[in-house]
């Protein structure tokens, strides 16, 4: 089992996919997906309170709720590794500022 690495590279399913080179555009196209899949869910399940309309069980419930929980931590941390791979957090007494790593640096 030490060599179990499942690769969850299609987790970042940008419309402009290039891992070697993932670019700002392709992390808010990424983002913008995971973001819309979590929104999808929760329409769904709200569907459930909305008039005459009957409830999903306990478990459905609860793992739509997972679901979400899971692809907020996904966005959380794509956006995580991106800054980590792309950006230098300079920090002195007075103000925090992000500058792009050159691309010697990044890599």
């Amino acid at each position: 089992m030490n060599n179990f690495k499942p690769d969850f590279s299609h987790r970042l399913n940008s419309l402009s996919i290039d891992h070697e080179n993932f670019t700002l555009a392709a992390l808010a196209d990424t983002l913008i997906l995971m973001s819309d899949r979590a929104l999808a869910v929760i329409n769904l399940m709200a569907v459930q309170y909305d008039g005459d309309r009957g409830q999903f069980s306990d478990a459905i419930n609860s793992a739509a709720l997972d679901t979400v929980d899971r692809e907020i931590n996904d966005i959380k941390e794509t956006l995580s590794a991106f800054l980590r791979a792309n950006v230098t957090i300079v920090q002195d007494k007075t103000e925090l500022s992000l500058t792009q790593k050159s691309t010697r640096e990044a890599k």
